[in-house]
This record gives structure tokens, C-alpha cells and sequence, in this order.
């Protein structure tokens, strides 16, 4: 049988209340107990001694008589069993008159013989609980009797019962009215916010991605609701941004494959009718397939990067002779477009790096300024160092990029101008490995530009020796 949380924590509950009720029930009886035995000892203590201090001329002159008298006026007035007895323990005076003349050692009496007043309580099926008590007697600094009074305390038992009921009937009707009160609020309280979230999630496996639950109990199952919600929207946006990523992906990866498809259909129907031609086949050929590689390679780079399977390898990088070779490596490219490419750099900058990936980063920069600046413009590649911080910065003056398109450069497949931008080759995805490579680094990039006046693309990293 299913028990649900709320009932389970209602009952946890009243299991507590319960094991609490009982220590404190048995403590307080414990401690009405001890003060009732111990206010019945201080009257008897009184009265023993009052009896030791009238019975000591008479014991010590053997008045027997006298003795008995004494005994028996006195419990007649207290209503308790008295004896008086002699150094030998033997018994003189007697309340009850059934036990002169007989021996009696009780731990009480051999103490009181000693010099030291005590008491203790006994049970017996027969009487019930009786207390003993005994003092001594003493004249002239000497022990010569003692003083022994039986009294019953079943009175006391009762009134402890009766407080014992008591609680037990406070306990229960607390329990009862706990039961009440503590199971529906527990199902208010803790049940019917989890099954809020229950459901939630239930409804998240079943792919409704973005799913809100709404708890407002200002506690941490509200806590944990706010964290669902924000967990779900994040699945949500990841959601959109696969779905986004696999169409664009698939549109990319259909155009350089179509055109492929198409070429190869024509060599199949048509055979080139010279070298010339079927050289300009096999060149349009060897371009959709660097194409199709160039994105190949881009998604597969995305991919390891996402899943945390590249694993940075750290070593210091002059950051002057990285710059300096992205600029040699992008030469040619400059030139058929007549660009200057600049490169300045602070002195002797080394930093903790990635070579490889930081290269790839700078160089798609740097790609992108050259393929979308007008002709005779210059790009400028520039590194500082500024507060622990690392700043490279390239720089060009194309045509710029319009402030709705600013927010929107660094996500996959996104292009300002798709025409203009699968005429240069790029596959809208040089960028967003930028982003992936720096963010890896624990950096940001980071882009401002003026409309027609051109764009500077900012990458700042972190020294990793301040962020540990």
C-alpha cells in the first residue's frame, strides 16, 4: 500500500509528539512522586522525633509501660504504625500491640541504631507501597533506641494515578487533535506542492519542455519549484536552439550535397566534350566538397566542444607571434582585395592558452574582417594586457553590422546577409565557434560596430592562475 509523503511525514510527526509527551509525562510523574514521598517524610521525620525526644528518659529507665503508651497515643494521632525499640533492636512500644517483645532489623532500624535517621519504600502485594522510616534515640550523646514508623503512601500511588490518567488523556486528546490538524495540513503543505512538481516533471519526460509549476509557500519547496521552473526553461531554450541547430544544420549540409547531386548527374547524362570542361566539373566538385568539409568539421569542433570532450592544453603562447601568424596565414586573401593587415601587439606578451584554439579563434576573426571589408581597407589586430585581463582585438572598416544583428552574430548558422555570406564560403558557424572556444577559456567575446564605418571584435581572457 502506497503512503503518501505528506501522511508519512504527518505521522513522523505525531510519532515525535508522542515520544515526547511520554519522557515529559514520566518525568513530571517521576517528579510529583518524589515530591509527595519526600513531603511525607519531612511530617513523619517531625513526628519520629518529637516521639524519640518525649520516649529517651523513659527508655532509659526501662519504663516499658510508659513506653507502649507513648507508642500507642501517638499513632492513634497520626494514624500510622509506631514502634519503639531498644539498642538490641528489640521492640518496647508497639501502636499495634501485636509485636512487643520481638526482634527487628530492618535496614532502616540497624541504621537509625547506628546514629542515622533514614527512610526508604517498600511494596508488598498484600499492603501495597508502605514507607519505613526510623530515628534514633539518644541520651546523653548515646544511642539507646529507636524510633520506627510504617506508614502507608497507597494514597500518594492513587494521586499519581490519577495525574497518570490524566496526561494520557491529554496526550490522546492532543494526539487526536494532532491527527486532525497535522495530516491535511501536511497534504496542503508538503503533499500537493509535490505532486505539483510531480506532475511537472512528468509532463517534462513526456517532452513538454518549458513547463511552469507554481508553488507559493516561501519555503524551500517554493525554492525548488523556483529552480524547476528555471531548470525548465533552460531545457526549453536548449530544446529550441537543437531544433534550430539540426534544421539549420540539415539546410546547410542540402545545399553543397544538392549541388553536388547535380554535377554528378550532369557528368552521368553529359560527358564533358573537352579537358576544359570536365576540369571545370571537377573544380565546382572539389568546392562543394571543401565546402561540405569545412561544415563537417565546424559541427563536429561545436559538438566536442559542447559535450566538454575538447580538453584545453594549457601551455604559455607569445600572443605577438600568434597575431603575426594569423596575419602571414591570411595574406594571400588580404591581398586579392588589396587590404593591409597591421599587427600590434605590447611587448613580450605571453599568456596561458590553448594555441591551437585561441589561434582558431583570432584567425576566424580575422577571416571575417578581410572577407567583408571593401577594397584598399586596412584590418588591425591588437593585444594588450590591461588588470590581469587579456584584450585582443581585431578591427576592420567594412560595411559594419546594424544593432538588431549585434546580439544575434555569435549564434550558429545566423548570417546579417545570407547571400552575400555563402558567396564567401562561410559556413555561419565561424563565429559561434569563437564564442564556444573563448567562453572555454573562461573569457568573452564580444563585438561593436558602426554601420558603414566598420566593426571591432573584442576577446578579453582571464589570467588562470586569478581564477583558481
Amino acid at each position: 500500500m502506497k503512503i503518501k509523503l505528506g501522511s508519512k511525514i504527518g505521522l513522523t510527526y505525531l510519532l515525535i509528539l508522542f515520544s515526547a509527551m511520554a519522557v515529559l509525562g514520566y518525568l513530571i510523574i517521576s517528579d510529583i512522586k518524589q515530591s509527595f514521598i519526600g513531603e511525607r517524610k519531612n511530617v513523619l521525620f517531625s513526628y519520629a522525633n518529637i516521639i524519640a525526644e518525649k520516649a529517651a528518659p523513659y527508655l532509659h529507665e526501662q519504663n516499658t509501660a510508659y513506653i507502649n503508651f507513648l507508642a500507642e497515643d501517638f499513632g492513634e494521632n497520626i494514624g500510622h504504625r509506631i514502634l519503639i525499640l531498644d539498642t538490641a533492636g528489640t521492640i518496647i512500644g508497639d501502636s499495634s500491640g501485636a509485636s512487643r517483645g520481638q526482634h527487628l532489623s530492618t535496614p532502616v532500624v540497624t541504621a537509625s541504631l547506628q546514629g542515622e535517621s533514614s527512610a526508604q519504600t517498600n511494596y508488598y502485594p498484600e499492603y501495597g507501597n508502605l514507607l519505613y522510616l526510623a530515628v534514633p534515640v539518644a541520651s546523653s550523646q548515646q544511642i539507646i533506641g529507636a524510633v520506627f514508623i510504617s506508614a502507608d503512601i497507597n494514597d500518594i500511588q492513587t494521586r499519581l494515578n490519577q495525574t497518570r490518567n490524566r496526561l494520557l488523556a491529554a496526550a490522546l486528546a492532543s494526539g487526536i487533535l494532532a491527527i486532525l490538524l497535522s495530516l491535511p495540513l501536511a497534504r496542503i503543505i508538503i503533499t500537493v506542492p509535490i505532486g505539483k512538481l510531480t506532475r511537472a516533471a512528468q509532463k517534462m519526460s513526456a517532452g513538454e519542455y518549458g513547463y511552469q509549476v507554481q508553488i507559493k509557500s516561501r519555503d524551500e519547496l517554493e525554492q525548488l519549484a523556483n529552480s524547476f521552473n528555471e531548470m525548465s526553461e533552460k531545457i526549453r531554450q536548449e530544446d529550441d536552439i537543437r531544433r534550430q541547430f539540426i534544421a539549420n544544420a540539415s539546410h546547410e549540409l542540402k545545399s553543397p550535397v544538392a549541388a553536388l547531386k547535380v554535377l554528378v548527374e550532369s557528368l552521368l547524362i553529359k560527358h564533358p566534350e573537352s579537358k576544359e570542361e570536365t576540369r571545370e566539373f571537377l573544380f565546382d566538385i572539389d568546392g562543394q566538397l571543401d565546402r561540405l568539409s569545412r561544415l563537417v568539421n565546424d559541427l563536429l569542433l561545436l559538438s566536442k566542444i559542447e559535450k566538454n570532450t575538447v580538453s584545453l592544453n594549457l601551455e604559455p603562447v607569445a600572443i605577438g607571434q600568434l597575431l603575426t601568424e594569423v596575419k602571414d596565414n591570411l595574406l594571400p586573401l588580404a591581398a586579392n582585395k588589396e587590404i593591409e593587415i597591421k599587427v600590434k601587439v605590447q611587448e613580450n606578451i605571453t599568456w596561458p592558452a590553448d594555441r591551437e584554439m585561441l589561434y582558431r579563434a583570432v584567425y576566424n576573426l580575422a577571416d571575417n574582417a578581410i572577407k567583408f571589408s571593401s577594397l584598399n581597407k586596412q584590418v588591425l589586430l591588437n593585444c594588450n594586457v590591461n588588470k590581469n585581463i587579456l584584450v585582443i582585438s581585431v578591427f576592420d572598416q567594412g560595411m559594419g553590422i546594424s544593432p538588431e544583428h549585434l546580439e544575434k552574430i555569435f549564434d550558429r548558422f545566423y548570417r546579417v546577409n545570407k547571400a552575400r555570406e555563402r558567396t564567401t564560403g562561410g559556413t555561419g558557424l565561424g563565429l559561434a565557434i569563437v564564442k564556444e572556444i573563448i567562453t572555454l577559456h573562461g573569457g568573452t567575446v564580444s563585438a561593436k560596430s558602426v554601420p558603414a564605418h566598420g566593426s571591432e571584435f573584442l576577446i578579453t581572457l582571464p589570467d588562470p592562475k586569478q581564477m583558481s
